[in-house]
């Protein structure tokens, strides 16, 4: 999760603008989207999904979360994929089985404050509890 978290939080001050990409590219019913989405976002991933990590921790019943959830995780382009495949994320998980687990850890990962190190994004970011 400290992962996808990081990932979240690099791509929070871009994500309105990646949805309007969207919205423009789906209107001109464009299928190969990503490199537009990434541009848009300012980075070489993107997700496209209308969630933030941080939104889905107010979504009340275990359905909708579990599927605002997969959106998400779904959302992420190409080259994310390739990396919760090589985890295993998504079997590790366990969606079905979670429960009331998941949002607890959803609100734990976005419960800390994230700041960013260094001067340039491709330094990283700390995620403080």
């Amino acid at each position: 999760m400290t992962v996808i978290r990081r990932l979240d939080a690099m791509l929070e001050e871009t994500k309105p603008a990646v949805l309007e990409m969207k919205k423009q590219l789906d209107a001109a019913r464009i299928d190969n989207q990503w490199a537009a989405l990434c541009n848009a976002a300012q980075q070489a991933f993107c997700n496209a999904s209308p969630f933030l990590l941080k939104d889905l921790t107010s979504r009340g019943a275990k359905q909708t979360l579990e599927a605002d959830f997969k959106a998400y995780l779904n959302g992420f382009s190409p080259n994310v994929q390739e990396i919760l495949e090589k985890f295993k994320f998504r079997d590790q998980m366990c969606l079905g089985n979670l429960g009331s687990a998941l949002w607890s850890l959803v609100f734990r990962t976005c419960g800390g404050v994230v700041r960013r190190c260094g001067r340039h994004r491709a330094v990283g970011w700390v995620i403080w509890s």
